[in-house]
Order: C-alpha cells, then sequence, then structure tokens
C-alpha cells in the first residue's frame, strides 16, 4: 500500500504543479494568446472605418474598462483620427470621418472578438490540462500496478 500512497502524493504534486503553470499562462484580456490583429474578422462597416490596426505598447489607464476611444487625437497622413486603445494593446486607426458613436460600436465589436478569441482559447487550455496532467498519471500507474504484478510473480518463484 505504500506504492500507492506515494503514488498518490507524486500524482497531487505532479497536478499541482502544472496546474500553476498553465494557471499563470491563462488567457486574458491583457494577454489573450493573439499572436495577430482580428481586423479581418470585423463587420464589413466596420473594416471600412478602420484604417489599419496595429500592436502598440499603450495601455488602457482605466481598469475597470477594456478599451478607450481617442478622439482626433492620433495624427495619420497629416490628419488628425480617433484611435481606439483595446486593453490587450492593439490600436484601432480609424478613418477620418469616423464619428464617436461609430468608434464606440467598432470598439464594442473588436472587444467582443478578442473576449471570444479568449474563451476558445481558454477552452483549449482546459483540454490541454486534462491531457497533461491525467494521461502521464494513468500511464504511469499502469506501469506501477504492472510492475508490482510482475514483481509478486518473480518473488513467487522462490
Amino acid at each position: 500500500m505504500r506504492w500507492l500512497a506515494g503514488f498518490l502524493v507524486f500524482g497531487l504534486a505532479y497536478a499541482l504543479f502544472v496546474s500553476l503553470i498553465f494557471w499563470q499562462n491563462w488567457p486574458t484580456m491583457e494577454n489573450p494568446h493573439l499572436y495577430s490583429t482580428l481586423e479581418s474578422e470585423l463587420s464589413a462597416p466596420a473594416q471600412d472605418a478602420v484604417t489599419r490596426v496595429i500592436k502598440e505598447s499603450l495601455a488602457v489607464t482605466d481598469s475597470t474598462s477594456t478599451y478607450q476611444i481617442h478622439h482626433q487625437s492620433f495624427e495619420f497622413e497629416n490628419n488628425l483620427v480617433s484611435a481606439v486603445v483595446v486593453a490587450n494593446g492593439h490600436v484601432l486607426i480609424l478613418k477620418y470621418e469616423t464619428t464617436e458613436n461609430q468608434a464606440n460600436n467598432i470598439a464594442k465589436e473588436y472587444v467582443g472578438l478578442v473576449s471570444a478569441h479568449i474563451k476558445q482559447k481558454a477552452l483549449e487550455h482546459k483540454n490541454q490540462i486534462v491531457l497533461v496532467i491525467f494521461i502521464p498519471l494513468l500511464l504511469l500507474s499502469g506501469f506501477a500496478w504492472l510492475a508490482r504484478k510482475i514483481w509478486g510473480w518473480v518473488s513467487a518463484l522462490d
């Protein structure tokens, strides 16, 4: 029975260690594990109003909001244009004629796309946790059981 207790303790420690690693790397709005922009996923009217989406180190200063709209505060091609700064560091540069209401709708749509991406990545993380924790533990337990049976069989030969 000591071997079983040892495997249970090892399995618990292994599961906690792997879970901690996954928890530290969990997708959030600030780090959504998004390696490109979602400009192509925007609706057609929103794509027409967006000039470009860039990754920038600008941060949203309000911790309760996922985006900020800087109306006519970004210089682009000798015009002051509006920009939407999203919490993940993406900046949506809007066309000159975009109104504040349109900018707000575009920002909400883009944040919705990022949120959907985060949910998908979180689901992938959950599946990875199951694979990384339980499959090795099942294999290890199976090999331990097999080794115990072989040990018992070899011991009975004497």
